[in-house]
């Protein structure tokens, strides 16, 4: 039950914010590093390149967002981030891995672009972008989370890491109601 009006909102968001913040300001920070740093020459007998390895992060951290995406439209979340407001908690998809693919896949992004670019200044963005979004989970998103779930939520935070992915699926993966929402009382499978 995937409204156009919830993937209207996920487009815009993932146009209008990660797009932005993974794309736009790492590739105008490459073009203003006065010189590369030649991660490659760092690592002298590397068999792989350090842009490959970069590609490889870029890609992970596509399909990372992008799967986070698909778990939140395919829950009819209404928003696809929890800090202005949304009416489930999922904890289905890559959400039974990990507790924040959108923000794991754009650093990931993020750091691969440095590393793909040969650009020290993108790669320290990658670690202040990651340091913004800790803060931003850590003092706002979370409290506002367990206010709304309780112990819902403080059960999925107990089992699932926020930037580390577990390799077995939460057991509770599930989209729960918000406790506000007296009408709903069983939660319906989010795989």
């Amino acid at each position: 039950m995937t409204s156009v009006r919830a993937v209207a909102r996920v487009v815009a968001f993932t146009v209008g914010v990660p797009a932005v913040l993974a794309a736009v300001v790492p590739f105008a920070l490459a073009q203003v590093t006065l010189s590369p740093i030649g991660f490659d020459a760092l690592l002298f007998d590397s068999a792989l390149p350090v842009s490959a390895v970069g590609a490889v992060l870029m890609g992970l951290g596509v399909v990372c967002y992008a799967l986070a995406l698909s778990a939140l439209v395919s829950s009819g979340a209404s928003a696809p981030v929890p800090i202005v407001g949304r009416d489930c908690l999922v904890t289905g998809g890559i959400y039974a891995h990990l507790r924040n693919p959108m923000l794991v896949g754009i650093i990931l992004y993020v750091l691969g672009a440095g590393l793909w670019l040969d650009s020290t200044a993108v790669v320290g963005y990658a670690g202040l972008l990651w340091t913004a979004f800790f803060l931003l989970v850590n003092g706002v998103e979370e409290k506002r989370l367990e206010r709304t779930y309780g112990e819902r939520y403080a059960h999925y935070c107990e089992h699932v890491s926020r930037w580390r992915p577990r390799l077995r699926p939460y057991e509770g993966a599930a989209v729960a109601p918000s406790e506000e929402d007296s009408s709903a009382n069983e939660y319906s499978r989010s795989d």
